[in-house]
């Protein structure tokens, strides 16, 4: 099947997770280890995609509300709030399929709310940079932007600041 992927044995867990929507690429995926699941942002096909889907290791779970803007290439991450709300976050990517053409937006929406919310921007567009949530944070790296006619890559690491809604380098 072109739309599954194998699950790599944890926790004695085997076997493959059918997807229910059509094929993507260049989606990001959230893991949230409170329910053992997986959050799929965005992604592309023809068109940059909105869509996001919760799956665990029995599939397809539910959508989650659509990102405001649809996003390709694009890094994303979570945290916990003080209060153990789990807020995800989408970054940069690019808003036209199959381009190279990098957007600086980034959204971010906690765990049951009705929409994602329009945080403060990258501090330039990048588009193919990276996520990884540790210890409570969010980093992205790399990515490339679009200068003129040529593309440059990214040797920024940021880390994003909940309290202060910023982008540190």
């Amino acid at each position: 099947n072109s739309n599954s992927v194998e699950v790599i044995p944890l926790r004695g867990v085997e076997g493959s997770i059918t997807y229910v929507d059509e094929q993507r690429v260049n989606a990001c995926s959230i893991t949230d280890e409170d329910t053992d699941t997986v959050i799929i942002t965005g992604g592309a096909q023809w068109e940059p995609m909105q869509t996001v889907f919760r799956y665990g290791l029995d599939g397809y779970i539910e959508n989650l509300p659509d990102l405001r803007e649809g996003r390709w290439d694009h890094a994303c991450g979570s945290y916990k709030r003080t209060d153990g709300t789990l807020v995800i976050l989408v970054a940069g990517g690019s808003n036209k399929a199959p381009i190279i053409s990098p957007i600086s937006s980034t959204e971010s929406m906690a765990i049951g709310a009705a929409s994602w919310t329009f945080i403060t921007n990258l501090p330039s567009a990048l588009q193919g940079l990276r996520g990884v949530s540790w210890g409570n944070n969010i980093f992205v790296t790399g990515g490339i932007d679009n200068r003129g006619t040529r593309t440059h890559a990214s040797s920024d690491i940021l880390k994003y600041d909940q309290q202060e809604n910023t982008w540190i380098s």
